[in-house]
Formats: C-alpha cells, structure tokens, sequence
C-alpha cells in the first residue's frame, strides 16, 4: 500500500471486500477476519529485528515471550510409512513410497494468552511382507492443523510387470492465513519382471529428506531424513521379504517478534 494512498479497503478475486488494517513500513499484508494488516516479512537473518525461534516438540503448551507483538508458526504433520515388499522362489515385489506430511503456515498478528500444540510422530514402515505402512500424525497448534502423510502400500510378489499403485495426499490440513498444503503422495514401485523392479520413493516434505526406495536387488526401504517427509517403499526379490522406511516425525516452528 503506497504512502498518502486515501484507500481503506480491498476487493478480492471473488468479489469480498476486506478492510485494510494498519500496515507499517516494510511489512507483508496477510488476511485477519474480514480484514487485511500488516505482518513482519519472515527474516532468519541476525541483527536487529531477528525473529525468536522455537522449535517444539512433543506436546504441550506454549507461552510467548513477554512483549512478543506478533508471531510466525509453520507446521508440518509426520510423515507416512514406507510400505513392504514380499518374495518366495523366483516371485519380486515393491511397495509404494510414504507420502509427506501437510504443510501449514500461519502468522498471529495479536498474540496472547498460551497455545496449546502436539507435534506429529512418523509413520512407521511395513512390516516385512505385503504390508502398507502407517500414516504419520497430524501436527497441531492452537487451532492450525498439519495433516500427517499417507502410508505406502504394500508390494505382492510376482513374475510380471505390475505398478504399485502411487499413495494418497495427505487430508485434513487448515487454519493458517499464509499456506494450507497438504503433502505430496508416495511413489508408486514397479516390477517389470524378475529381476527387474524397485520400489517407490518416499515423498519429501516442504523441508526436502524423503526415504530412499529399496535396492534393485532387494533392500528394506530407507528411513525419511526430514521433518514430515515419507519413508522407502521396500524391494523383496529371491524369497526375502522386505520391511518398508519410516516416516519422518513432523515440527512445529515458531517465529516471534517484538
């Protein structure tokens, strides 16, 4: 909003006007109510005007720091378990990938009281086996919720070409007034025929680190590396079933300024 402009509202894409709030220099407009206002531009950087960061984990409650104006809080769910593989004789399978968790990004332009919030745990891998993996869990604070990932599918032996079907977006996310996104599928695997055959990926969150698949050769799926990202989907080949990676456990961050 340019300096001396005599506008007091907006009218959005789909025909609702917004009244504009006080807007300082420098600072971002993001939607409270039936308003838009000012908010800090996200800054990691030192010096004056750096943002107190807290990453939560667990559950529990969160206080702000006394004369905190304005807060950050992006969040993302657990990640979902890579599904497993099973083989006998000559027979190969390969799972799907685990799909990341939901991402949620909101900024509280009036803060007080406490919030509470609960971090989501990763889901775990398939069992060694035809077996699908866990979903991760939601991510929560206050009333933001970052939907955890999908689980993988398992991957039935066989001889011939099949695709394990790719899993599902996570569901569920909402509340914050920057991003609601809901998190990628796993990567379907694939057997062309034996010994030809990987498993899928798993996918990786807004913070990359998505679980590598299971070796061509047969190889449990790797664990996701990154908050809210998905585990590998195994490969099982010469009889030996194969235990799907786990998923990531999601966070919470919270960005407060004076």
């Amino acid at each position: 909003m340019p300096c001396g402009s005599a506008r007091d509202s907006i009218t959005t894409e789909d025909g609702e006007e917004l009244t504009i709030g006080p807007v300082g220099d420098g600072e971002m407009l993001v939607r409270d109510g039936d308003a838009v206002v000012g908010a800090p531009v996200p800054s990691g950087g030192g010096g004056s005007g750096a943002p107190l960061v807290t990453v939560l984990t667990g559950t529990g409650t969160f206080t702000p720091q006394p004369g905190t104006t304005k807060m950050r809080v992006r969040l993302v769910g657990g990640g979902g378990g890579g599904g497993g593989a099973n083989s006998t004789g000559a027979n190969s399978g390969a799972a799907t990938g685990g799909g990341a968790g939901g991402y949620v990004e909101h900024i509280y332009t009036t803060v007080s009281g406490t919030y509470a919030y609960a971090r989501g745990g990763g889901g775990g891998g398939g069992s060694a086996g035809n077996n699908a993996g866990s979903d991760g869990v939601d991510s929560t604070f206050d009333a933001l919720t970052a939907a955890g990932g999908k689980g993988g599918g398992g991957g039935a032996e066989g001889t011939t070409l099949a695709v394990s079907a790719p899993g599902a977006s996570s569901s569920g996310s909402s509340g914050g007034n920057v991003v609601v996104a809901e998190g990628a599928p796993g990567e379907g695997g694939i057997r062309f025929s034996t010994p030809n055959y990987r498993g899928g990926r798993g996918a990786s969150s807004v913070f990359g680190g998505g679980g590598a698949a299971g070796s061509s050769s047969g190889g449990v799926g790797g664990n996701a590396t990154a908050p809210g990202a998905g585990g590998g989907g195994a490969t099982a080949a010469s009889s030996t079933a194969r235990a799907g990676g786990d998923g990531a456990a999601g966070t919470i961050i919270v960005e407060e300024w004076a």
